[in-house]
């Protein structure tokens, strides 16, 4: 882990891996409260990088992450993904 604190502390940016999975759940009713219906949850389940990301939490560093949507696992519909895929784009 200090190797890669010291690779971020010369300026690089190592890349963690994961794989991905969009839960979607709802329609949740209420009586009175929310007009949210749903609950959307994006979970990544990191492969490889753990280092990395450790070594990124203590110094403040940002890394990138490359993650795998594993759509056929997934409880989300297509257009669930499509949307999620929308809303990261517009975040660069």
């Amino acid at each position: 882990m200090r190797a890669y604190a010291g690779r971020l502390a010369a300026g690089e940016r190592p890349t963690a891996l994961a794989v991905s999975v969009l839960d979607v759940r709802g329609p949740a009713t209420w009586e009175e409260g929310p007009e949210v219906t749903e609950h959307w949850c994006l979970a990544h389940y990191l492969l490889d990088g753990h280092h990395k990301t450790r070594a990124a939490s203590l110094t403040g560093s940002p890394i990138t992450l490359l993650s795998f949507l594993a759509t056929a696992e997934s409880v989300a519909t297509e257009e669930n993904v499509d949307r999620a895929l929308e809303v990261f784009a517009a975040r660069g």
